[in-house]
Protein backbone atom coordinates (compact mmCIF):
# COMPACT_ATOMS: atom_id res chain seq x y z
CA UNK A 1 0.00 0.00 0.00
CA UNK A 2 1.60 3.41 -0.98
CA UNK A 3 2.31 5.84 1.85
CA UNK A 4 0.35 9.14 1.51
CA UNK A 5 1.69 12.27 3.21
CA UNK A 6 -0.68 15.16 3.99
CA UNK A 7 1.00 18.56 4.33
CA UNK A 8 -0.64 21.34 6.41
CA UNK A 9 0.08 25.01 6.84
CA UNK A 10 1.04 25.60 3.20
CA UNK A 11 -0.46 28.61 1.45
CA UNK A 12 -4.26 28.43 1.56
CA UNK A 13 -4.17 25.30 3.76
CA UNK A 14 -5.41 22.96 1.07
CA UNK A 15 -3.72 19.58 0.95
CA UNK A 16 -2.10 18.59 -2.33
CA UNK A 17 -4.35 16.34 -4.33
CA UNK A 18 -3.44 12.66 -4.63
CA UNK A 19 -2.85 11.24 -8.05
CA UNK A 20 -5.76 8.84 -8.36
CA UNK A 21 -4.04 6.92 -11.14
CA UNK A 22 -1.14 5.87 -8.83
CA UNK A 23 -3.18 3.74 -6.40
CA UNK A 24 -4.62 1.23 -8.85
CA UNK A 25 -1.21 0.73 -10.45
CA UNK A 26 0.45 0.13 -7.08
CA UNK A 27 -2.39 -2.18 -6.06
CA UNK A 28 -2.06 -4.17 -9.25
CA UNK A 29 1.70 -4.44 -8.71
CA UNK A 30 1.17 -5.64 -5.13
CA UNK A 31 -1.40 -8.21 -6.27
CA UNK A 32 1.01 -9.42 -8.93
CA UNK A 33 3.81 -9.85 -6.38
CA UNK A 34 1.45 -11.72 -4.00
CA UNK A 35 0.35 -13.97 -6.83
CA UNK A 36 3.95 -14.78 -7.76
CA UNK A 37 4.75 -15.44 -4.05
CA UNK A 38 1.79 -17.84 -3.74
CA UNK A 39 2.86 -19.66 -6.90
CA UNK A 40 6.40 -19.93 -5.50
CA UNK A 41 5.10 -21.29 -2.18
CA UNK A 42 2.87 -23.77 -3.98
CA UNK A 43 5.79 -24.96 -6.10
CA UNK A 44 8.02 -25.36 -3.04
CA UNK A 45 5.31 -27.28 -1.16
CA UNK A 46 4.77 -29.55 -4.14
CA UNK A 47 8.50 -30.20 -4.44
CA UNK A 48 8.78 -30.92 -0.71
CA UNK A 49 5.81 -33.28 -0.85
CA UNK A 50 7.27 -35.15 -3.81
CA UNK A 51 10.67 -35.36 -2.09
CA UNK A 52 9.09 -36.68 1.12
CA UNK A 53 6.96 -39.27 -0.65
CA UNK A 54 9.88 -40.58 -2.67
CA UNK A 55 12.26 -40.81 0.31
CA UNK A 56 12.69 -44.26 1.89
CA UNK A 57 10.58 -44.72 5.02
CA UNK A 58 12.57 -46.37 7.88
CA UNK A 59 9.44 -47.81 9.54
CA UNK A 60 8.26 -49.54 6.38
CA UNK A 61 11.71 -50.91 5.68
CA UNK A 62 12.02 -52.18 9.24
CA UNK A 63 8.72 -54.04 8.87
CA UNK A 64 9.88 -55.62 5.60
CA UNK A 65 13.17 -56.78 7.12
CA UNK A 66 11.50 -58.07 10.30
CA UNK A 67 9.02 -60.13 8.27
CA UNK A 68 11.81 -61.64 6.18
CA UNK A 69 13.92 -62.46 9.24
CA UNK A 70 11.05 -64.15 11.07
CA UNK A 71 10.11 -66.21 8.07
CA UNK A 72 13.57 -67.73 8.35
CA UNK A 73 13.70 -67.79 12.16
CA UNK A 74 10.21 -67.65 13.73
CA UNK A 75 10.14 -65.54 16.89
CA UNK A 76 13.65 -64.12 16.33
CA UNK A 77 14.11 -60.91 18.34
CA UNK A 78 14.17 -57.92 16.01
CA UNK A 79 14.35 -54.17 16.66
CA UNK A 80 11.01 -52.38 16.88
CA UNK A 81 12.78 -49.11 16.04
CA UNK A 82 16.06 -48.30 14.36
CA UNK A 83 17.44 -44.93 13.29
CA UNK A 84 20.22 -45.20 10.72
CA UNK A 85 22.74 -42.43 10.08
CA UNK A 86 21.65 -39.66 7.73
CA UNK A 87 21.43 -40.89 4.16
CA UNK A 88 21.87 -44.52 5.23
CA UNK A 89 19.51 -47.52 5.45
CA UNK A 90 19.49 -50.60 7.65
CA UNK A 91 20.53 -53.82 5.90
CA UNK A 92 20.24 -57.34 7.31
CA UNK A 93 21.83 -60.68 6.46
CA UNK A 94 20.65 -63.91 8.13
CA UNK A 95 22.55 -67.17 8.48
CA UNK A 96 21.60 -70.47 10.10
CA UNK A 97 18.19 -72.01 10.70
CA UNK A 98 15.25 -71.82 13.08
CA UNK A 99 17.24 -73.37 15.96
CA UNK A 100 20.54 -71.52 15.60
CA UNK A 101 20.76 -68.31 13.64
CA UNK A 102 22.51 -64.95 13.42
CA UNK A 103 21.26 -61.66 12.00
CA UNK A 104 24.02 -59.30 10.87
CA UNK A 105 23.03 -55.62 10.85
CA UNK A 106 24.81 -52.90 8.89
CA UNK A 107 24.08 -49.56 7.27
CA UNK A 108 24.54 -48.34 3.72
CA UNK A 109 22.58 -48.12 0.49
CA UNK A 110 19.25 -49.89 0.96
CA UNK A 111 19.53 -53.46 -0.30
CA UNK A 112 17.30 -56.50 -0.22
CA UNK A 113 17.26 -58.81 2.80
CA UNK A 114 20.20 -61.25 2.50
CA UNK A 115 21.63 -59.38 -0.51
CA UNK A 116 25.00 -60.67 -1.69
CA UNK A 117 27.99 -58.65 -0.55
CA UNK A 118 26.50 -57.33 2.69
CA UNK A 119 28.87 -57.64 5.70
CA UNK A 120 28.57 -60.60 8.05
CA UNK A 121 31.61 -61.32 10.23
CA UNK A 122 32.62 -57.65 10.09
CA UNK A 123 29.11 -56.24 10.51
CA UNK A 124 28.98 -53.66 13.33
CA UNK A 125 25.97 -55.30 15.03
CA UNK A 126 24.58 -58.82 15.28
CA UNK A 127 21.74 -60.72 16.97
CA UNK A 128 22.38 -64.41 17.65
CA UNK A 129 20.10 -67.24 18.74
CA UNK A 130 21.50 -70.48 20.15
CA UNK A 131 19.15 -73.28 21.17
CA UNK A 132 20.68 -74.78 24.31
CA UNK A 133 19.87 -75.84 27.86
CA UNK A 134 23.14 -74.41 29.17
CA UNK A 135 23.58 -70.89 30.54
CA UNK A 136 27.36 -71.01 30.21
CA UNK A 137 27.31 -68.50 27.34
CA UNK A 138 25.69 -65.87 29.55
CA UNK A 139 28.64 -65.69 31.97
CA UNK A 140 27.61 -62.84 34.30
CA UNK A 141 30.34 -61.13 36.31
CA UNK A 142 29.70 -61.58 40.02
CA UNK A 143 29.13 -58.36 41.99
CA UNK A 144 31.50 -58.45 44.96
CA UNK A 145 30.47 -56.75 48.18
CA UNK A 146 33.96 -55.95 49.54
CA UNK A 147 35.07 -53.57 46.75
CA UNK A 148 35.03 -49.76 46.53
CA UNK A 149 31.74 -48.37 45.23
CA UNK A 150 30.72 -45.49 42.96
CA UNK A 151 27.35 -43.81 42.38
CA UNK A 152 26.01 -44.38 38.85
CA UNK A 153 22.77 -42.41 38.95
CA UNK A 154 19.14 -43.55 39.24
CA UNK A 155 19.91 -44.70 42.79
CA UNK A 156 22.33 -47.39 41.62
CA UNK A 157 25.81 -48.10 42.93
CA UNK A 158 28.55 -50.02 41.15
CA UNK A 159 31.64 -51.75 42.46
CA UNK A 160 35.10 -50.81 41.16
CA UNK A 161 38.08 -53.06 40.68
CA UNK A 162 41.24 -53.29 38.61
CA UNK A 163 43.10 -56.24 37.18
CA UNK A 164 45.58 -57.01 34.38
CA UNK A 165 45.77 -53.47 33.01
CA UNK A 166 42.01 -52.89 33.04
CA UNK A 167 39.52 -51.32 35.42
CA UNK A 168 35.93 -52.47 35.83
CA UNK A 169 32.64 -51.14 37.13
CA UNK A 170 29.97 -53.78 37.83
CA UNK A 171 26.40 -53.42 39.01
CA UNK A 172 23.12 -55.31 38.98
CA UNK A 173 19.70 -54.30 37.67
CA UNK A 174 17.04 -56.94 38.26
CA UNK A 175 18.27 -60.18 36.65
CA UNK A 176 20.93 -58.32 34.71
CA UNK A 177 24.58 -57.92 35.72
CA UNK A 178 26.38 -55.17 33.80
CA UNK A 179 30.15 -54.76 33.57
CA UNK A 180 32.01 -51.87 31.94
CA UNK A 181 35.70 -52.37 31.18
CA UNK A 182 38.30 -49.66 30.54
CA UNK A 183 41.89 -50.12 29.40
CA UNK A 184 44.24 -48.40 31.84
CA UNK A 185 47.07 -48.25 29.32
CA UNK A 186 44.92 -45.97 27.14
CA UNK A 187 43.94 -43.76 30.06
CA UNK A 188 40.30 -44.81 29.75
CA UNK A 189 37.66 -44.16 32.40
CA UNK A 190 34.78 -46.63 32.75
CA UNK A 191 32.53 -44.31 34.80
CA UNK A 192 31.08 -42.10 31.98
CA UNK A 193 30.02 -45.14 29.95
CA UNK A 194 28.54 -46.82 33.04
CA UNK A 195 26.46 -43.71 33.75
CA UNK A 196 25.30 -43.55 30.13
CA UNK A 197 24.17 -47.16 30.33
CA UNK A 198 22.29 -46.57 33.58
CA UNK A 199 20.54 -43.53 32.08
CA UNK A 200 19.47 -45.54 29.02
CA UNK A 201 18.15 -48.46 31.09
CA UNK A 202 16.17 -46.01 33.23
CA UNK A 203 14.31 -44.91 30.10
CA UNK A 204 14.06 -48.13 28.07
CA UNK A 205 13.62 -51.73 29.18
CA UNK A 206 16.01 -54.54 28.41
CA UNK A 207 14.56 -57.95 27.49
CA UNK A 208 13.51 -59.89 30.58
CA UNK A 209 15.77 -62.93 31.07
CA UNK A 210 14.17 -66.22 32.01
CA UNK A 211 17.07 -66.91 34.37
CA UNK A 212 19.83 -64.31 34.21
CA UNK A 213 21.37 -61.84 31.81
CA UNK A 214 24.85 -60.38 31.40
CA UNK A 215 26.12 -57.25 29.68
CA UNK A 216 29.81 -56.71 28.96
CA UNK A 217 30.81 -53.29 27.60
CA UNK A 218 34.15 -51.80 26.56
CA UNK A 219 34.92 -48.10 26.64
CA UNK A 220 36.73 -48.10 23.29
CA UNK A 221 34.95 -49.13 20.11
CA UNK A 222 36.79 -51.55 17.86
CA UNK A 223 36.49 -53.52 14.65
CA UNK A 224 35.34 -56.63 16.54
CA UNK A 225 31.96 -57.01 18.22
CA UNK A 226 33.39 -57.06 21.73
CA UNK A 227 30.33 -55.58 23.45
CA UNK A 228 27.68 -58.15 24.32
CA UNK A 229 24.20 -58.42 25.80
CA UNK A 230 23.31 -62.06 26.55
CA UNK A 231 20.21 -63.61 28.11
CA UNK A 232 18.01 -66.70 28.13
CA UNK A 233 14.45 -66.83 26.84
CA UNK A 234 12.70 -70.19 26.65
CA UNK A 235 14.94 -72.90 25.23
CA UNK A 236 17.41 -70.50 23.63
CA UNK A 237 20.16 -68.08 24.61
CA UNK A 238 20.20 -64.79 22.71
CA UNK A 239 23.09 -62.42 22.30
CA UNK A 240 23.40 -58.93 20.85
CA UNK A 241 26.98 -58.04 19.97
CA UNK A 242 28.44 -54.84 18.62
CA UNK A 243 31.57 -52.86 17.93
CA UNK A 244 30.33 -49.83 19.88
CA UNK A 245 29.05 -50.12 23.44
CA UNK A 246 26.15 -47.66 23.29
CA UNK A 247 25.02 -48.85 19.85
CA UNK A 248 24.94 -52.40 21.22
CA UNK A 249 22.74 -51.65 24.23
CA UNK A 250 20.57 -49.25 22.23
CA UNK A 251 19.80 -52.14 19.89
CA UNK A 252 19.15 -54.51 22.82
CA UNK A 253 16.49 -52.29 24.40
CA UNK A 254 14.48 -52.21 21.15
CA UNK A 255 14.28 -56.00 20.74
CA UNK A 256 10.89 -57.64 21.11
Amino acid sequence: MPLVLTLTGCGNGAAPAKNSSDQPAASASSQSQQSRHKVSQSTQASTTSQSTSSAPQPEARLTTLRTAARQLVPGMPFPTTYTPASGQALNVVATGDAANATLFLSEGRAQAFNAAGLPTTDAPLAIQKTTTTSDAQIDPQAVQADLPTVALGDGLVGTQEGAAGSSYITWQEGRWVITVQAANINGEDSLPLAKQAVALFAQQMLPIPATQGAIHLRVSAGTDRINTVTWRSGDAVYQVSGQDAMATIQLAVTLH
